[in-house]
């Protein structure tokens, strides 16, 4: 932008102008793609804050730059060279301040997003282990169980013949009573 606007102001013909005209152009046009991308996104508070002061710092800087225009392709050069020098270079310079810390903001976020997604990721692994080993242990237990099962009355069944082919017949046959 900055680099259209000085091309504007120190054109020395309509050709030169138009050029660096679609050129900033260009630039505005991007700009508003990305802000747009920007703000579909969504977004805490404190994202719409920052996004909201870069809005108002460009607010301010695109009407110098309007006004840098508007000299330059009226050949009004020493006007152009004084507001691009001055208060328009004042406001590009904050509105870039602005941009520069919300982009620190979104990094930032990232980042904690990334720490947050990664323990999350870490605290699913453990439960799902858990899971397993829990899983695990209840198969063996009903396992151990389930064969139980049949091994009892069977062995009982057996200590009975034995005790009869012993000749001991008051043992307990009734199971479970």
């Amino acid at each position: 932008m900055a680099i259209g606007l000085r091309d504007i102001v120190i054109a020395s013909d309509d050709a030169a102008n138009r050029v660096a005209l679609a050129m900033i152009e260009q630039n505005r046009t991007c700009y508003h793609q990305s802000h747009d991308a920007l703000a579909a996104m969504p977004s805490s508070d404190l994202e719409k804050t920052a996004l909201k002061l870069v809005q108002e710092k460009r607010y301010v800087s695109v009407k110098f730059n309007n006004q840098i225009l508007d000299y330059g392709m009226r050949d009004q050069n020493q006007e152009a060279q004084a507001l691009l020098q001055g208060a328009a270079a004042t406001a590009m310079n904050e509105q870039q301040a602005a941009i520069r810390a919300n982009a620190a903001l979104e990094r930032r976020l990232s980042k904690e997003a990334y720490a947050a997604a990664v323990a999350s990721m870490h605290r699913g692994k453990i439960i799902l282990a858990s899971g397993g080993i829990a899983a695990l242990v209840m198969s063996a237990l009903l396992a151990w169980l389930i064969t139980r099962s049949p091994t009892t009355p069977l062995s009982q069944a057996t200590r009975t013949a034995e005790a009869i082919a012993a000749g001991n017949l008051h043992n307990d046959t009734h199971y479970g009573d």
